[in-house]
């Protein structure tokens, strides 16, 4: 009898060559036939097929099609994917795809994307960068994830608590700097009307929270020049305390160690004590 429902899709038409000896199930039930030899010469993390685990003999992955359609393009000598056209919510399973089986043509392009989405997701960026040991992305990401409040940050990074923990500290001494950059001037140096306003204008903007501080340049540049020195050298002590500050990347450092259940070597980041500025 014939169903009046079309049946869901069970075999990617994509990767059906009957010729391939590995076949590969997403988490939403899609069967993919890939050569072994494309992904030995392409990755490094695959499941070998001993590690079949349903009746039909097909490797089961937590991946849904969805990301597996884009990852397996990878593995073959042909055109690759757009990245730019893929939406953040399947960049990042791919991206973490990526990482996971190691498929080495993806890497840098995932790296890319997930880069080029800083400003509007600093969040699934920094965590990202932190989880694949990336410093630069890491670094930016944390340069933009700084002005949204340390709880955000922080539950963004609980898979990786000593990330977690650095970022409190990171917080902390951005917190002290911000401070310090506060007392570089004096009341009695706002004694005009006009240098007065600009100087309250200043601490309350600065005082609303630490991501503020990044705005600095263009809040100064908005206030009216009343020709008073002091107000330039606060600017220039300020700018001078922010550039100092350390990378979010020298709160941690990598250290390898043995992985346990999965019987290798892996990378995790454990926290450096930076102290307080």
């Amino acid at each position: 009898m014939t169903s009046n429902f079309s049946s869901p899709r069970r075999t990617s038409e994509r990767f059906s060559d009957p010729t391939a000896d590995i076949i590969f199930q997403s988490a939403d039930g899609v069967k993919y036939y890939i050569h072994s030899k494309n992904l030995e010469s392409t990755t490094g993390g695959f499941p070998p097929m001993e590690f079949a685990s349903d009746k039909t003999g097909a490797v089961l992955l937590s991946e849904r099609s969805k990301v597996l359609d884009l990852l397996f393009v990878f593995v073959y000598p042909e055109r690759q994917p757009d990245l730019t056209k893929v939406p953040f919510d399947v960049l990042v399973p791919l991206a973490e795809a990526v990482e996971k089986y190691k498929v080495y043509p993806a890497m840098s392009m995932c790296k890319l994307r997930m880069t080029a989405a800083v400003v509007e997701y600093p969040l699934e960026v920094l965590s990202y960068g932190v989880k694949y040991s990336y410093k630069d992305v890491l670094d930016m990401a944390a340069m933009v994830a700084i002005q949204r409040p340390v709880d955000e940050v922080v539950s963004a990074l609980i898979d990786t608590p000593s990330a977690a923990s650095a970022w409190v500290q990171y917080y902390g001494m951005w917190l002290g700097a911000l401070s310090k950059a506060l007392n570089q001037w004096t009341w009695s140096q706002c004694r005009y009307k006009a240098l007065y306003e600009n100087c309250v204008a200043v601490v309350q903007k600065l005082g609303v929270r630490v991501g503020s501080w990044w705005e600095v340049d263009k809040l100064f540049r908005a206030l009216p020049l009343v020709g008073n020195t002091s107000e330039v050298e606060w600017r220039v002590q300020a700018d001078k305390i922010r550039r100092g500050m350390p990378k979010f990347s020298s709160f941690l450092v990598p250290e390898t160690w043995w992985g346990g259940d999965s019987q290798r070597f892996e990378e995790r980041w454990i926290v450096v004590n930076k102290g307080q500025a």
